[in-house]
């Protein structure tokens, strides 16, 4: 769990170096820096005011890094105390019951679908036999 743990908070914080970088370059090209500076000195009646970012880098990566050990840490504590209360108390079992409702519904009458008989089968007439044929039966009688 540390070893799942440090990767994926190590991942996440540098990411969001990545990110806060990339952001704080794109504040400082479009001039919304600069613009915080001047209304800060503006508002406080200061001489001059910078932001000094290095300095607010440096503390992002070492805060960064703290916390990336203390949310491994409480990571792992966590585990350890899930599987020792597991083991107390032989885990965490999850059963649905369907209960019935306190008034049973009526029953509904089934509904009946009468279906018609198919139609009787009717077999087509009899072909008349040709002049020729009845001739040969007429010999064959014979």
């Amino acid at each position: 769990m540390l070893k799942v743990s440090l990767v994926l908070y190590f991942c996440a914080w540098v990411v969001m170096l990545f990110v806060g970088v990339t952001l704080w370059n794109l504040a400082v090209n479009s001039g919304l820096v600069s613009n915080v500076e001047n209304f800060v000195v503006e508002l406080f009646a200061l001489e001059s005011f910078k932001i000094n970012a290095d300095q607010i880098f440096r503390i992002a990566a070492v805060g960064g890094l703290v916390m990336v050990l203390a949310g491994s840490g409480l990571t792992v504590l966590g585990a350890v105390l899930f599987n020792l209360i597991s083991d107390v108390t032989g885990g965490v079992r999850l059963t649905v019951v369907e209960e019935e409702t306190a008034r049973p519904r009526p029953r509904r009458a089934r509904r009946r679908v009468l279906v018609a008989a198919p139609p009787p089968v009717v077999e087509p007439p009899a072909v008349a036999d040709p002049p020729a044929a009845r001739e040969r039966s007429e010999q064959e009688r014979k």
